[in-house]
């Protein structure tokens, strides 16, 4: 008896099982009919129990044709699942379609949807209407309208580039013009340690480094004499390094100047490098001194010229 038992629980057990191992798979058209060459949907739909990984088989048959799959469409109620997938059909002959079953795979067994018929409808021709032959070509008017629009912008083209070669040659005309009134200002036949001497004067007076204005103190005050140097002994020394300047000033035979006065030269130049370059905080004193070498280094090296009463000043 117990036996018996056992086998029936079994029995049912598997029974329940099984069910819920099932798929239940329906295909279905939006439309049963449609023209030759029209489109419609095919959905195939898959309800079931639990977790599945389903495999839907792209329906075949040489009287229709899959255009595109649509999508995949999920719905989930408690444990029920239901997975559709959609795929838009055409045919271009006319026929009633039968097709059996669809697949639907889970890995190990495969499940199989109701079958499906389609009416594939030849489109009616308009039997009232007779063939005509295909129209011969014919020439179009000429559309003065948009000839003139045409010649209207060409010549508004033409007008703008001549304007723009007029505005380019003016402006580059009167930078010439500028260029030579700055080369026609009166040269200053003074001797360099005068204009020097008088650039030096003017600096002080300005207070530069006292308000703050370190940087260009130094600036100012390398470049007067740097342009002493250039009057004095018919170098550019403007447009050197201080490397670069010590190094002719010491090796050029043509250049007659002491060693002391190049070493005057190069503490004032090296301290300016630094504020200028490195950031350098000079203390009041350094700033003094700087101006003070300068100063000496145009006395010590200047050459005593007589100026000509006509000379400008």
């Amino acid at each position: 008896m117990k036996k018996i038992v056992l086998i029936l629980i079994s029995l049912v057990a598997f029974g329940i099982s099984a069910w819920g191992q099932n798929v239940r798979v329906k295909a279905e058209f939006d439309s049963m009919a449609m023209w030759v060459g029209a489109q419609t949907k095919l959905t195939i739909t898959a309800e079931y129990e639990g977790n599945k990984a389903l495999n839907f088989i792209t329906p075949i048959d040489s009287a229709i044709e899959v255009v595109d799959f649509v999508g995949y469409d999920t719905l989930a109620n408690g444990s029920l699942m239901s997975v559709s997938a959609s795929y838009l059909i055409t045919g271009w002959d006319s026929a009633l379609v039968y097709m059996d079953g669809l697949a639907v795979v889970d890995g190990q067994d495969t499940f199989w949807s109701n079958p499906l018929t389609l009416k594939i409808v030849d489109v009616p021709l308009d039997s009232t209407n007779a063939i005509c032959d295909i129209k011969r070509l014919e020439n179009a008017d000429f559309d003065w309208h948009r000839f003139w629009i045409l010649v209207a912008c060409f010549v508004a083209l033409v007008a703008l580039i001549f304007a723009a070669i007029w505005a380019y040659e003016r402006y580059f005309r009167n930078r010439k013009k500028d260029a030579g009134q700055v080369e026609q200002k009166p040269i200053d036949k003074r001797p360099a340690h005068v204009i020097a001497l008088e650039a030096l004067e003017h600096l002080r007076d300005e207070n530069l480094w006292q308000s703050g204005r370190t940087k260009d103190y130094f600036s100012q005050l390398t470049d007067i004499v740097k342009e002493y140097i250039g009057r004095r002994y018919g170098i550019s020394a403007i447009e050197q390094t201080t490397e670069d300047l010590l190094r002719e000033l010491r090796l050029n035979t043509q250049i007659d100047i002491e060693k002391e006065s190049v070493d005057m030269l190069k503490d004032v130049l090296e301290i300016a490098d630094l504020v200028k370059f490195a950031k350098w905080s000079p203390l009041p004193a350094d700033n003094e001194r700087a101006f003070e070498k300068g100063k000496a280094f145009v006395h010590k090296t200047k050459k005593e010229e007589e100026v000509k009463q006509n000379e400008v000043r």
